[in-house]
């Protein structure tokens, strides 16, 4: 009788849940003596209590041994259960004692590889239970979901994980790593407004991080995706136009230095766009579209019309006032459109001299050697001609003929003035054109081709064939004068005939073909006399 109220004592304690020996239910006959009673003083060297870990699932205790002599595919749809239901380290045993079965005649391929999986899951899980590392115990979850994609349990972990992880990382200002988290978290949970409102300032810090590094394709992709989530941001909207500035500045210098001038002038308005005052950008465009108008200029020159790119060269010159391209250019041409060249002339020179001084007249521009200041009324020829005299005409100086205008010195005459003391003076010069000159060309040819002979120009027009090459010539340059034409070819045996002769009609250009029947380069050589009517 005393026996079955100690039996209902035991089992009511259990029933609240107290933990008891069960030996104390059976009789005290041959039992060994009762242990000691425990005392609750403190040891004699107390040390340091061990910090106990919290786990993030609570794991059930069972006092139920794993059954023993099961099939190997009890153990693993067993073991899968109690996984799923969070007991790690039962599953475990389950696991291995499924492990003991592999050589039984159920153990199919597929039955194993399923097993070393679960082995795998359930160890990894408990290292995670076990480590106050965040990222281990991410890596953990990653490694399982890869093993076992639907695994409840880091599903479940994954977002807490990556959002501790991102403050982690915020707090070291390791923004990359925070941005990173936070998008993970978002793919895992595109409605977290958590994961929202970190990713803002992250993004914010990353690219200012970026930009001290000068990573601006960092920074321009963080900074656009701050005004994705907030569209007002000031400071992401700053960043934003300082870069895209950087870059349209960038972008058009490249294009710049590459002769992409319309490019260019298109990229320094842009960025003129966002900042007006910007004296790069200002100068930058300034120069692209002088140039482009030049280009533009060049190619209706290269088409011999003159007149539409003698407009543009000058509407490039003011823009490049200093570009002395444009300058010779605009002579060319001046040269080129010129009328009937008179063949006898007279131009006055008048200023003052302050002493002995030489005068170079080219055109008409003087240049000094000596001190002096004037202007002549007409121009001087730019072609092969011969100054008759020079006759003085106020000042009563001594002047002379220095040198004489010739295709070496670009057609400049020199006229020395004497002067013991200032003087104002003027002196006439008296000119005369060549009447008669001779062009030599030689060259490399192949196929057809057109030269054109004006003034002091010889221009090559390729019509068929490869262009030709090892090009030159010496010339007595062309008067705007209807002239007599003469061909000789001294060398080669391609042929050269005379198309046109130089006439009011086609603006004094003495125009020729010559053609070679060869399929591979020929040597040509020929001389072209000429003689004003």
């Amino acid at each position: 009788m005393k026996i079955n109220k100690l039996v209902i004592s035991l089992i009511s304690l259990l029933w609240l849940g107290v933990s008891v020996d069960l030996s104390l239910a059976q009789p005290a006959i041959g039992r060994p003596d009762p242990p000691k009673p425990v005392t609750t003083s403190p040891p004699t060297n107390p040390t340091t209590p061990r910090k106990v870990k919290t786990r993030r699932t609570p794991r059930n205790v069972t006092t139920s041994a794993v059954p023993r002599g099961k099939s190997l595919d009890f153990y693993i749809t067993r073991g899968t259960e109690i996984l799923d239901n969070g007991e790690f380290e039962l599953a475990a045993e389950y696991f291995q004692e499924a492990d003991k079965k592999r050589k039984d005649r159920t153990a199919t391929p597929e039955l194993l590889d399923l097993l070393d999986k679960q082995i795998q899951v359930a160890k990894l899980h408990i290292e995670s239970d076990d480590t106050d590392d965040d990222q281990k115990a991410l890596n953990n979850y990653l490694e399982i979901l890869k093993l076992r994609p639907n695994d409840p349990k880091s599903r479940e972990q994954l977002p807490e994980l990556y959002s501790k992880i991102a403050d982690e990382a915020l707090n070291q200002k390791d923004y990359d790593r925070a941005v990173e988290s936070l998008d993970t978290l978002l793919g895992l949970n595109p409605s977290s407004k958590e994961a929202k409102e970190k990713l803002l300032p992250a993004l914010l810090k990353r690219g200012e991080a970026a930009l001290s590094k000068g990573k601006e394709d960092i920074a321009q992709n963080s900074f656009r995706r701050a005004l994705d989530l907030d569209p007002q941001n000031q400071l992401a909207q700053q960043k934003l136009r300082t870069l895209d500035l950087k870059g349209l500045l960038e972008f058009a210098e490249n294009k710049l230095k590459a002769e992409a001038y319309e490019d260019a002038m298109i990229k320094f308005k842009e960025a003129l766009s966002i900042d007006p005052e910007n004296e790069q950008a200002n100068r930058g465009a300034k120069t692209a579209e002088g140039n482009y108008q030049k280009l533009k200029a060049e190619q209706l020159y290269a088409n011999r019309k003159y007149l539409d790119s003698e407009k543009l060269y000058q509407a490039a010159l003011v823009i490049l006032p200093e570009d002395e391209k444009i300058k010779a250019r605009l002579g060319e041409i001046a040269i080129r459109l010129k009328p009937t060249s008179t063949v006898k002339g007279k131009s006055v020179w008048s200023g003052k001299i302050n002493s002995t001084t030489k005068l170079k007249i080219t055109g008409k521009e003087i240049s000094y050697e000596g001190s002096g200041d004037g202007s002549i009324s007409e121009r001087l020829p730019e072609i092969g001609y011969l100054v008759k005299r020079v006759k003085a005409l106020l000042g009563s100086v001594p002047i002379k003929i220095v040198e004489q205008p010739s295709a070496s010195n670009k057609y400049t005459t020199t006229i020395s003035v004497e002067a013991k003391k200032p003087k104002n003076v003027s002196f006439e010069i008296e000119w005369e054109l060549k009447r008669q000159g001779k062009v030599s060309w030689q060259g490399q040819i192949n196929g057809r081709s057109i030269i054109r002979i004006q003034g002091p120009f010889v221009d090559i027009e390729q019509v068929s064939g490869m262009p030709a090459k090892d090009v030159s010539y010496q010339l007595d340059p062309l008067p705007a004068q209807e002239a007599i034409i003469k061909v000789n070819k001294l060398s080669g045996s391609a042929e050269v005939r005379l198309v046109e002769a130089p006439s009011s009609s086609n603006s004094y250009i003495a125009i020729l073909e010559i053609e070679s029947s060869s399929s591979d380069f020929e040597a040509l050589a020929f001389q072209l006399e000429w003689l004003l009517k």
